[in-house]
């Protein structure tokens, strides 16, 4: 076989560069043939390229009536679950307060909710891919519904022991289902417009908001008129009611859904920025949980009644609403997710100080409490959309695609720390309440946010030292079991990357054979006159660009055989 030859075969070779190959239709975790009708019909998730679909794959679109169907029960159902989880900080204190309960019951039961909804968050893409998306939302919303409606009858107990002993079961009910419902919710969100998943979230966390908002102004009202137990009772009743709308209303599924790749998750966890973000997000959670469980018992010095202290916590959670699609709106034109999740930990301890400590030192002001109480969870709302952006970015430069099990995968991380962070704050602010007095709360959150705040920028210092990221970097797990399904969300990189990869991997050309009975230096000698000759006839060679590391080799032997006819001219 001729020199020439060899050199046709690999400028051929070179030629091929994209065009997905049908091996490369499995996924991690079993085929995607028949996977949720949410991301079989999604347009974004359809593959670019005009070869047959697997089979029981449908590759029709879901109508803006379906998505419209998807949005308006997610929403409904994500604002009715922090309906009830925003009236729990408020009307819990005034019944704790009224039987003469001790107040770490407070934070107790914050504490077990935080742990169990930390803990089935992260167990939630398992549980979706085992028992699917849709059926997670429904069972997690008609649960969490039971929850709140049991809740409510807590009113007739005659102890604080009793109070608190069933009150924590039904707590960790409710978190388990909480937690469901949160992540299957996000998640099927998302998919209705992957291109638009930042943004989406935004609005998640707005709605997450509303509720928290609406929360204590409504159980203020039915405070007002029938006590304790209808407070719960009627957001109890709405999910479930929404969860029978929900099982007739949204596209049904197939099969389950799979997981993200373990080698390319163990990366995830590795990466320093990913790090740095998980405390920070952490960090505010915690002073999440310092606003939730002791406000109502900070404003109750006003002396402004039930129903004027759940208009204040209304227009605060409501301006937290307001930041949240603002912010995401702003980060997907602007990349500062970094800015405000470093700024944030910093800002709520100044802001801690002017609300908690400064009006111990000036006197009661509620003008300026109210001001940095609006403060407080601006910062807080922005600095979450930002922590959300950062783990999607993250996870998409270790190789995990934008797709489902992204999504569910993010979801979990960001939610569990929510909920851990919540948790504990709750119980640190109200077991210092409990024995010193709001004063000694704020030093407290101050302190947590000055520690943790600066744990994370040691941790950005030394990820920036370290060595950068290959922007071609090529996950080892995801080199021939790609799907079109990452095209969609902010992967439009990520599918031109995946399209590459699906190409066939071919082996670098073989040498020729050597003659037996001839030396080297004869061999050799053939082997120049011979290059010398297709270069008379073929003239200089251009060379293609190389980029694909399957064809590095093949590239090397085109230079030398360029290199070698340069030298004999």
């Amino acid at each position: 076989m001729s020199l020439s030859f060899e050199y046709n075969v690999a400028v051929s070779i070179m030629s091929v560069r994209s065009g997905p190959s049908r091996s490369s239709t499995s996924r991690l975790g079993g085929p995607t043939d028949e996977r949720s009708l949410l991301l079989e019909k999604n347009p974004a998730l359809e593959s670019q390229t005009n070869y047959g679909t697997s089979k029981g794959t449908s590759s029709s679109r879901l109508e803006a009536r379906e998505i419209l169907i998807v949005r308006v029960i997610c929403a409904g159902a994500i604002f009715l679950a922090n309906l009830g989880f925003g009236i729990m900080p408020f009307m819990l204190p005034v019944e704790i307060r009224a039987k003469g309960y001790s107040l770490s019951w407070i934070g107790g039961l914050f504490l077990i909710q935080g742990v169990f909804r930390f803990i089935f968050e992260l167990l939630q893409p398992r549980l979706i891919s085992a028992i699917g998306t849709k059926r997670v939302f429904v069972v997690s919303m008609a649960g969490l519904g039971a929850a709140y409606f049991a809740f409510g009858f807590l009113q007739f107990t005659c102890s604080g022991t009793a109070f608190g002993i069933i009150g924590c079961f039904i707590r960790a009910a409710e978190a388990i289902f909480y937690a469901g419902l949160m992540n299957s919710g996000n998640t099927m969100i998302c998919l209705a417009t992957p291109d638009k998943a930042v943004s989406l979230l935004g609005m998640t966390d707005g709605l997450v908001q509303v509720g928290f908002a609406l929360g204590p102004l409504i159980a203020g009202a039915l405070y007002s008129v029938s006590g304790f137990t209808l407070a719960f009772v009627v957001p109890g009743l709405l999910l479930i009611f929404t969860a029978i709308s929900a099982q007739f209303g949204l596209p049904k599924e197939c099969n389950a859904l799979g997981i993200p790749c373990f080698e390319n998750v163990k990366r995830l966890l590795a990466d320093l920025h990913f790090i740095a973000g998980v405390i920070l997000i952490l960090t505010i959670s915690t002073a999440i949980g310092f606003l939730e469980a002791p406000m109502e018992i900070y404003f109750s010095k006003f002396n402004l009644g039930v129903m004027l202290e759940g208009v204040i916590l209304f227009s605060g959670w409501m301006a937290g609403a307001l930041t949240s699609p603002f912010t995401g709106w702003m980060l997907s034109k602007c990349k500062i997710e970094w800015v405000l999740l470093t700024a944030g930990p910093f800002l709520v301890a100044a802001f801690a100080f002017v609300f908690g400590i400064l009006p111990d030192i000036v006197g009661p002001n509620l003008p300026l409490s109210l001001a940095f109480f609006f403060l407080l969870i601006m910062i807080t709302s922005a600095a979450f959309v930002g922590g959300v952006g950062i783990l999607l970015r993250q996870a998409e430069s270790c190789g995990l695609a934008s797709d489902i099990m992204t999504y569910t995968f993010i979801s979990a991380v960001w939610l569990s720390l929510l909920y851990l962070g919540e948790g504990l704050g709750g119980l640190i602010s109200t077991t210092i309440l409990d024995c010193y007095n709001y004063e000694a709360v704020s030093i407290a959150c101050i302190a947590i946010q000055l520690t943790l705040g600066t744990c994370a920028l040691v941790v950005l210092f030394f990820a920036s030292r370290g060595l950068p990221r290959r922007k071609d970097f090529i996950p080892k797990c995801h080199s021939d079991n790609e799907t079109e399904s990452g095209s969609s969300g902010n992967g439009g990189r990520a599918q031109q990357q995946q399209q590459q990869r699906s190409a066939p991997s071919v082996a670098p050309p073989r040498r020729p054979p050597q003659p037996k009975g001839e030396s080297r230096s004869k061999q050799s000698r053939t082997r120049w006159v011979t290059q010398q000759s297709q270069m008379a006839i073929r003239g200089p060679v251009a060379m293609p660009k190389f980029g694909n590391k399957d064809t590095e080799e093949i590239g090397m032997f085109l230079r030398r055989y360029e290199m070698a006819g340069h030298a004999q001219k």
